[in-house]
């Protein structure tokens, strides 16, 4: 009997303690969640499930209303956000979910030309004024841009860019550029503000060199520029038509004319002479080789000069007498005295 009185009193115990207790839904960001309590307020429902609540998070009905049985207490949690501006990174907590919106909240107002690139994708200022977000993302990275100068000849262009160098800065603008045009200071240049980028844009040339015809583009004020730029030089006597000091001007034919030189060597003869002396012994108007003629032996050193491998002069250098000639001696008979 004893025991039965104490398991009554115990479930009785219960059933006051279940009457007595607050029935209430937790609704956390979407999670649903059904806890009793005897708490009296809505935060002591809270603390009572533990549930942490952070400062920037929303509890609606507010903290310290009375708790009522069946009652839904909503708890809207805030977004972690990392933030990205000049070069500071701020870890945020907040209910927003533009990213304008967390910006702003932020104290930092963007400029028209600067570039937000939210978790990965880049917005301009006016594109991203035209996108929703259910959600906070979790990383937004404000670029700002710069203002360069860029010459493009007789061109002036002001461009605004958020690109690191000048090289990206040039290909965003839409700038087109052949592999021959030069760019001062180069592409992988960092971009800085007010930067003056300048172009130098090659022209169309046709270069005829070592029986080759090449059509390329080249840059440079004069031919000489332009076939260095190329790649090809002269070297030695090597001329160009036109000459290496011309302007150069677009649709431009350049001639490299390739110059060599050999010195060869060559034998010539040396004629002799012939000496006569009168013989009384012959007859009249005969004649008798006393001594034959040597010619001689001269040795020309000749310098040729060839232009894209034709000859177009020649000059004897030096001259060697190898052999001197030898004369030929002639007797022949005196004429007929009158009295003959």
């Amino acid at each position: 009997m004893g025991v039965l009185t104490a398991a009554g009193i115990f479930g009785l115990f219960l059933v006051v303690r279940y009457l007595t207790q607050t029935t209430v839904t937790l609704n956390i960001s979407g999670y649903i969640l059904r806890v009793h309590t005897r708490a009296d307020t809505v935060q002591a429902a809270l603390d009572d499930a533990h549930i942490l609540v952070d400062p920037e998070d929303v509890v609606s009905p507010v903290p310290n209303a009375p708790l009522k049985n069946g009652m839904t207490i909503t708890i809207r949690k805030a977004y972690a956000v990392a933030v990205e501006a000049g070069g500071e990174v701020r870890h945020v907590r907040t209910q927003l979910t533009h990213p304008l919106d967390i910006l702003s909240e932020q104290g930092i107002q963007p400029g028209t030309f600067d570039i937000i690139r939210v978790d990965g994708q880049d917005f301009s200022y006016e594109s991203i004024q035209q996108h929703s977000w259910d959600t906070a993302p979790q990383n937004i990275h404000l670029i700002h841009s710069v203002k360069v100068t860029v010459m493009d000849g007789a061109q002036v262009q002001a461009l605004h860019t958020s690109q690191v160098d000048i090289g990206r800065a040039l290909d965003t603008a839409g700038i087109s550029l052949y592999l021959a045009d030069k760019v001062i200071p180069d592409f992988s240049t960092p971009i800085s503000d007010g930067m003056v980028i300048r172009i130098q844009r090659s022209n169309p040339v046709t270069v005829l060199v070592d029986g080759h015809t090449l059509t390329t583009r080249a840059v440079g004020p004069t031919v000489g520029d332009a076939l260095a730029a190329i790649g090809i030089a002269p070297i030695g006597e090597d001329y160009t038509i036109p000459p290496l000091d011309a302007a150069i001007a677009p649709d431009m034919t350049i001639r490299v004319v390739r110059v060599t030189e050999a010195v060869i060597i060559e034998h010539e003869t040396i004629a002799y002479s012939s000496h006569y002396r009168p013989d009384p012994a012959l007859a009249s108007g005969e004649k008798r080789v006393i001594e034959d003629g040597v010619p001689g032996l001269r040795e020309l050193y000749i310098r040729i000069r060839y232009e894209d491998g034709k000859e177009v002069s020649r000059m004897i250098e030096e001259e060697r007498v190898i052999r001197l000639p030898e004369a030929r001696l002639v007797f022949y008979g005196p004429r007929a005295n009158s009295y003959e």
